[in-house]
């Protein structure tokens, strides 16, 4: 395992729920051309809840990184 692989998922897991927020967004503008409202309201309510957790990675960016930088073991310079 790569020492920095915590730091690698943070991003990974940040960069997939930004991804999966954006196909959301446009599949509900999409319903609306198609006239599936029902759908469109489901789509966003999943999108509100992915937003609250793409929040909740973002504010733990900070500390997964300072963990990270607090247990790496220093590289002589």
């Amino acid at each position: 395992m790569a020492s920095d692989e915590i730091l690698k998922n943070t991003f990974a897991n940040n960069v997939f729920e930004h991804f999966e927020i954006a196909a959301l967004k446009i599949a509900s503008i999409l319903c609306d051309s198609a006239g599936q409202g029902t759908v469109r309201s489901l789509l966003e309510t999943t999108q509100k809840k992915k937003n609250l957790w793409r929040h909740g990675l973002m504010l733990n960016i900070t500390k997964v990184t300072q963990a990270f930088l607090a247990n790496e073991p220093r590289r002589p310079a």
